[in-house]
């Protein structure tokens, strides 16, 4: 008998067991459920649908929200229901949901201009003054919000990447009455979007209509500072040209006046036709700049949106990560001939210290030489500075105040590290004007490449040596860099996500010492074709510069062996890869270097200081053959070289005179361009192109005006004053 109650008790058990599981399985099936339908509303509705029926089915009163604001959007509903026009257009200019939501679309920003201009109670006279006021939002599913299952279900759902540091949330515009604070605004988001398992990430900024001189009133002494500055500026160059055009012009510089009629746009741009005070001049250096400074404004037009933490502006951004899976896109992906910008820079200062120093300059010299090199950039950065700290002054948009008086704020903080030129050791959006990393960079390899050079002028030997030392100890940290961070190879990479991206940049890309090796190598690469080293091998130079090219384009396209062939991310061939293009970039620089070292050597044997490592090749005592292929190999190079020089002006220094001011100023131009946008940006590969285009034309015409009114000046006074001393001395 007890067995049989035993039997009965268990089987009960069992059964109640597993009438609990169903139950549990139907209580989640149904969760899910809900949670699927909801979304499929949100999808088909729209967040501005969402927003209002929350607002509509909260009767008469929002928890948490003013009395004002409530009352008004009640009434709002009610003139819509009532079929009055303008209550009726309100409702529509909200943003419903990005295009191509699905395809990893983040914006919907509805209809900024008219949410601020369009007054839905103009028939109250009570109310005649409310107008519109445009809030824009972060929002992101609540992926932990009912536990694991209903996260997995909105992670499938939507194709997003949400990283809510770096900007990547869904962000919506809503239009509400004025009355409405930015508390309001996010109390009522945030219960209406909660049954929904959405999450308010932020509310960035609220706005209402205002001019340039309302935004002058708010703004802060900071910007308001640097207004009048640019404002003195502009004032003082009208003043000189004015009269230079009345012919009032001194030519004693003891006068006040001489020093402000530089300013005059006249000569300014007379300045970009002077003739070249260096002679001769090496052409591939002019070249290279020019290349530098196309790729640079090509590259940050397509980028800029990162760098501003903009990434959510593109449409369908699963068509940017297919394209970055295809073979033929795979250089445009990589970032290793940024070292070269290095090579450039080294390569030009070091041919200038070898030929300004002696074997006895003292090193006080070199000192100033530092310090010079700092203090001439600095009247640029100013106005650069000035203008990033305005921009949310002279513009608007859906993102421009949210994401411009972020960059503002961040100026105002830490605008004296630019001045020092050490901002790049923030992060790369912690800093003013991020453009200006590489001068901070350059500035900070060029004090190193000081002290070498005084090395090597009091003793080859040794100086030699610690080049050689310094660039094993590059090599060395860049690697080291790799390994204690878990960097990935390549900047753009199809297998992670863009907070490894940013930390790749932060430890790679804008860092000093990650630059140590190539900058200090080019150094190197200037002393021993100084010394003529390559004759020895320059007959081979023709198969060298099939390695060459072989090299470089299997560094182009290592990126496919990850985005193309799917290949893991590891440690050792992470390493094998930076190895490999250190070691390219370097054959490659040398390959360049000894097709002109030729030419290099005529402008480093002026020196006075008489040094023996500079080989003076009319006194070479090689073989004829030698000199006959070392002649040919030039022989173009240095005709071209010479029909440039005895012209006295080519059209490449005009175009390079007209470029350079171009790199202080395009940042500021694609981010007043990018946050002006009142709606995303379709994408398509010519869409790019023209997108590229438009932003390079835009940058040359500020590059110009710039040019006018800031670089042409510094140019010529620095001129002046080096004059000057050289007349003193």
């Amino acid at each position: 008998m007890q067995v049989v109650n035993f039997a009965t008790l268990f089987g009960l058990f069992l059964s109640f067991n597993q009438i609990v599981k169903i139950e549990c399985e139907n209580k989640l099936q149904s969760t899910d459920k809900l949670l699927i339908n909801r979304q499929i509303h949100l999808v088909t509705s729209g967040f501005s649908s969402v927003f209002w029926n929350y607002i509509r089915s909260s009767s008469d009163s929002l928890d948490n929200v003013s009395s004002q604001c409530s009352s008004h959007l009640n009434k709002l509903l009610e003139s819509s229901l009532e079929g009055h026009p303008l209550a009726f257009k309100f409702l529509s200019l909200s943003g419903s949901r990005p295009n191509n939501f699905l395809d990893a679309t983040y914006a919907a920003f509805g209809s900024y201009d008219s949410c601020l201009a369009i007054s839905p109670f103009h028939e109250d006279k009570d109310d005649q003054t409310i107008k519109g006021k445009y809030c824009l939002t972060s929002l992101e599913p609540d992926l932990h919000r009912n536990g694991q299952s209903n996260g997995q279900i909105l992670s499938q759902l939507y194709p997003h990447h949400f990283d809510a540091e770096f900007n990547f949330t869904i962000k919506v515009g809503f239009c509400v009455p004025s009355v409405c604070s930015q508390n309001d605004v996010q109390q009522i988001i945030t219960q209406a979007f909660t049954e929904y398992s959405w999450k308010l990430v932020d509310v960035h900024s609220c706005e209402v209509e205002t001019n340039f001189f309302d935004r002058l009133k708010s703004a802060n002494k900071g910007q308001q500072f640097f207004l009048w500055l640019l404002v003195t500026l502009v004032c003082v160059v009208m003043m000189a040209t004015y009269m230079d055009l009345k012919g009032r012009s001194t030519v004693d510089e003891r006068s006040s006046l001489f020093w402000i009629q530089q300013f005059s746009i006249n000569k300014n741009i007379r300045s970009l036709f002077r003739q070249s005070h260096c002679k001769p001049r090496i052409l591939i250096l002019d070249q290279t700049r020019l290349m530098a400074l196309l790729c640079n404004l090509s590259v940050h037009a397509v980028m800029w949106i990162t760098t501003i933490n903009a990434a959510f502006l593109p449409e369908d951004t699963q068509f940017i990560i297919d394209q970055f899976s295809k073979f033929h896109v795979q250089p445009f992906l990589n970032d290793w001939i940024t070292d070269g910008l290095f090579f450039i820079g080294s390569g030009s200062a070091s041919l200038a210290l070898i030929l300004k120093m002696g074997p006895k300059t003292p090193i006080t010299t070199y000192l100033k030489c530092i310090f010079n090199r700092a203090a001439l950039s600095v009247p640029i950065l100013i106005p650069v500075i000035a203008l990033e700290v305005i921009l949310p002054l002279v513009g608007s948009g859906p993102i421009y105040q949210s994401i411009n008086q972020y960059r503002s704020n961040v100026c105002l903080k830490t605008f004296w590290m630019n001045l020092l030129h050490i901002q790049n050791h923030n992060g790369p959006v912690e800093f003013c004007a991020p453009h200006t990393w590489t001068i901070a960079v350059e500035w900070q390899l060029f004090a190193l490449s000081c002290f070498l050079v005084f090395i090597y002028k009091r003793k080859n030997s040794l100086g030699l040596s610690l080049n050689i030392l310094m660039v094993i100890f590059g090599f060395y940290r860049t690697v080291k860099i790799y390994l204690e961070n878990d960097l990935q190879p390549h900047a753009i990479m199809t297998a992670t996500n863009y907070s490894q991206t940013a930390n790749r940049m932060a430890h790679v890309h804008i860092s000093t010492e990650a630059h140590l090796w190539c900058y200090l190598m080019a150094t190197l690469i200037a002393v021993l074709l100084g010394a003529n080293y390559e004759a020895k091998v320059i007959k081979f130079l023709p198969l060298l510069d099939k390695v060459a090219i072989i090299m470089v384009l299997m560094v182009s396209f290592s990126p496919a062996l990850w985005n193309v062939f799917a290949m893991k991310i590891e440690p050792l061939t992470t390493i094998i890869y930076v190895l490999f293009s250190k070691v390219t970039l370097t054959f490659l620089a040398l390959i360049i270097g000894i097709h002109n070292a030729k030419k290099g050597r005529k402008y480093v044997i002026k020196a006075e200081s008489g040094d023996m490592y500079i080989h003076d090749d009319d006194s070479d005592s090689i073989s004829q053959e030698m000199n006959q292929i070392n002649n040919n190999i030039e022989s173009k190079a240095i005709k071209r070289d010479s029909q440039l020089n005895n012209s006295g002006l080519n059209k490449l220094e005009i175009l390079l005179r007209l470029l350079k001011p171009t790199y202080f100023i395009h940042a500021i131009v694609y981010s007043w361009y990018f946050t002006s946008l009142r709606s995303t940006i379709p994408l398509s590969l010519s869409s790019f192109a023209m997108l590229s285009t438009i932003l390079t034309f835009y940058s040359i015409i500020a590059g110009f005006f710039f040019h006018l009114l800031v670089t042409g000046p510094v140019e010529r006074i620095n001129y002046l004053l080096s004059r000057t001393k050289s007349k003193a001395q």
